[in-house]
């Protein structure tokens, strides 16, 4: 765990710097900052900093053996098979890096840049709040799901890098982004519905509706795996994995900023950009609430989780000044409770080890 304390600190201390180098000016939108070199430099280190440790470790994830041994599967092959269905993105990325490192962490790097580094040069462009966002990608546990399911996770970054397609309402490019992630994997067809779920105003009838598609798919278990089974061209087989509930303390964590976000969209004016995140927040809840019998299917919740540190920010701005400082440290304190609870209690994360000397 002590790697992980070293690399929040420099990580905040970082993202601090780079608030503090940012230059405040006055414009028709009101105060803006404006990000000076320096920013920059202090942004490149705190992203550096959590990329390089999850593409550099070794043996920590739930998944890491598997991907580890794939690897060598990668490398072996003459041609890789560019078949859509067969998620072809992580073994050409195996496949290519064995050329330069022949060596498997340089597979794990490279899915690191993508899933950590491109996620928060994305995040870091939409907003200057930093210290708090980077903290929320920490502790709401985005940073930790890139160590255990890679595929998913670069599907999961893949969709998020496209998000502004469905809010500038280009179907057919979002349709394009959900495709490349498709490639890395097939669960990334179930983000095409957040296309249809987005308005520009928040929708009491949009929510209903989510409401009642969430308690129908939480009864529909058995239809969603017999849809993956044909997905896979073969008979799902429900194993102990798919078939276990899910600890109700990560579906009440995971629906939390949801209550928050539906509560600000009825109590405050929200611009457009909020209601987005509101949205997403709410597909999360949604998300955690069907497959809470499931912790296979509760992966889905992957894919919206990660809008959650943006959206807390913009939310955090829709609340009286006099109480957003309050707001901020109540949820940082709140997720990294939470975080140090997951992390803490398990064994494929807290004994956390480099690469080096192995």
């Amino acid at each position: 765990m002590i790697t992980y304390f070293i690399t929040i600190l420099m990580v905040f201390f970082s993202c601090f710097l780079a608030q503090r180098f940012c230059v405040k000016s006055q414009s028709h939108k009101g105060v803006v900052s404006k990000k000076t070199q320096s920013t920059n430099i202090a942004l490149f280190i705190a992203l550096a900093t959590l990329t390089c440790v999850a593409g550099l470790r070794y043996w920590v994830g739930g998944d890491y053996s598997n991907y580890y041994y794939l690897y060598h599967s990668y490398k072996s092959i003459g041609v890789v098979d560019l078949s859509p269905l067969n998620e072809p993105m992580l073994p050409l990325i195996g496949k290519l890096t064995s050329y330069i490192f022949q060596k498997p962490f340089a597979m794990f790097f490279v899915a690191s840049v993508i899933t950590v580094g491109m996620v928060l040069i994305s995040i870091y462009k939409e907003t200057d709040d930093f210290a708090f966002v980077t903290l929320l990608y920490i502790f709401v546990g985005c940073w930790h799901s890139s160590f255990n399911g890679v595929r998913q996770c670069l599907a999961v970054s893949i969709v998020f890098l496209g998000r502004h397609y469905i809010t500038e309402r280009r179907f057919f490019k979002y349709l394009l982004v959900c495709f490349l992630a498709f490639l890395a994997h097939r669960s990334a067809l179930f983000c095409v519905l957040f296309y249809f779920v987005y308005s520009e105003e928040f929708s009491k009838k949009r929510l209903l509706i989510i409401t009642l598609i969430t308690l129908f798919l939480s009864r529909s278990h058995e239809a969603i795996f017999s849809f993956i089974g044909w997905m896979n061209d073969e008979e799902f087989v429900l194993d102990l994995y798919s078939s276990t509930s899910v600890n109700i303390l990560r579906t009440f964590v995971g629906c939390c900023p949801a209550i928050v976000g539906v509560y600000y969209a009825y109590t405050r004016k929200l611009d457009k950009q909020q209601i987005f995140y509101v949205y997403m927040m709410v597909i999360n809840a949604a998300i955690r609430i069907a497959t809470a019998d499931s912790a296979y299917l509760y992966r889905l919740g992957m894919f919206p989780a990660i809008f959650v540190p943006l959206g807390l920010s913009f939310l955090s701005k829709a609340t009286t000044p006099k109480h957003q400082n309050v707001f901020r440290y109540l949820v940082v304190i709140f997720y990294f409770l939470f975080w140090l609870y997951e992390v803490s209690k398990s064994p494929f994360l807290n004994n956390f080890r480099f690469i080096f000397g192995k």
